[in-house]
């Protein structure tokens, strides 16, 4: 009661500390009727919320999941699909000199030969940008890579860096 009085006239008493709470989102809505219990301690959630992760740490299951979601993100079918656009990117050059060299040869028309070398021009623009947008995707991949992994070796060692934790941050979150 004492501590509750000096909180009020701004002067907590010393030792004390405030205690927080959440409080389900539906109050605001409907009032406290839409939930039985609907205040809950800090610390009993944020104790749930490591008791959670602790356990799909130490979950064969999850760990799984983590390993097949690497072993997912392939650069496979991205680096074949590179190597087949880097091929025909690599031809346009040759297939340009052949349509010189049958317009020299009075083969093809002045017509034919604009003609075709316009649809030569918009195929290497095409496969140019193709070949970004696959840059972008190993790029991108090479990034989850990591982020995936690094998630899977700090689950594996929760234990040992929830040990290593300060002790001030583990008092807040132990009951």
């Amino acid at each position: 009661m004492y501590a509750y009085k000096m909180e009020k006239l701004g002067r907590p008493k010393d030792g004390f500390s405030r205690i927080y709470y959440y409080v389900c989102s539906t109050v605001s809505k409907y009032g406290n009727q839409a939930c039985k219990r609907y205040i809950c301690g800090q610390q009993r959630v944020e104790q749930s919320v490591v008791d959670e992760i602790r356990s799909l740490a130490k979950s064969p299951e999850a760990q799984m999941s983590f390993e097949n979601t690497l072993k997912d993100i392939s650069d496979k079918g991205v680096s074949i699909k590179g190597k087949t656009i880097k091929r025909e990117l690599e031809k346009i050059p040759q297939i340009r000199d052949r349509y010189s060299k049958a317009l020299g040869l009075n083969l093809m028309s002045y017509d034919e030969y604009g003609k075709q070398m316009n649809e030569l021009t918009e195929k290497e623009k095409l496969l140019s940008a193709q070949n970004g947008e696959l840059q972008q995707e190993i790029e991108e991949n090479k990034k989850l890579k990591e982020k995936v992994s690094k998630a899977i070796s700090v689950f594996k060692n929760f234990d040992r860096i929830w040990g290593n934790a300060a002790f001030e941050v583990k008092k807040e979150y132990q009951m």
